[in-house]
């Protein structure tokens, strides 16, 4: 199976209310959320006692002092699990219909790179991780956002990349498209997430 980027909108002023806003009912239904899925599912260990631990210690940090954790270097696929049903906590709306492959995506940030280094920096953070707890985003499951401006000026630059003709017309094809998905998030007010697994 191949890996996809998921798109979703949520709110990060949300997020970032949970994150330090010491909720014992959001570390409740966490760890419960947890104690379900663990019983139907194996990916990434979460069905692991050592998973459980790491995320309830994870989760009740972050819970209870915030993010980022200083003395985090990179994250743990525990990071972003944690990090994935915390943004649904913090009213996620559904994902986008796109049909996003993973590997001709980093063809478009390749093509980015050569074009626009302000455009590959932001897309690096959808496609490469953006970590909320650590200093490096886990190696899998990837997932990163974008506030609302960050993702309206991806979409102005995508754009223009997919305009500029120049190319690769798969890469502008694929340009055009997410910029497509990116703008329908955005206009509902939304910041963007993005998990790739």
């Amino acid at each position: 199976m191949s890996m996809r980027l998921d798109l979703a909108g949520f709110k990060l002023a949300k997020l970032r209310k949970i994150l330090g806003g010491g909720e014992a009912a959001v570390v409740s239904a966490l760890e419960a959320k947890l104690a379900r899925e663990a019983k139907r599912r194996s990916a990434w260990g979460l069905d692991r006692p050592q998973f459980a631990e790491a995320f309830g210690a994870a989760l009740r940090r972050a819970v209870e002092s915030g993010a980022p954790f200083d003395d985090l270097d990179r994250e743990e696929p525990v990071h972003a699990v944690l990090a994935d049903w915390l943004v649904a906590r913090s009213g996620r709306r559904a994902a986008s219909d796109g049909d996003f492959k993973y590997l001709p995506l980093m063809d478009l940030l390749g093509a980015a790179e050569a074009s626009d280094h302000g455009l590959r920096e932001k897309l690096g953070h959808l496609l490469e991780g953006r970590p909320l707890f650590g200093r490096r985003p886990p190696e899998a499951p990837i997932y990163g956002y974008l506030s609302r401006r960050e993702a309206s000026e991806v979409c102005r630059r995508l754009e223009a990349l997919a305009d500029g003709g120049d190319g690769d017309p798969d890469a502008a094809e694929m340009a055009a498209d997410l910029a497509e998905q990116l703008g329908e998030i955005v206009e509902e007010s939304l910041d963007v997430w993005a998990f790739i697994a």
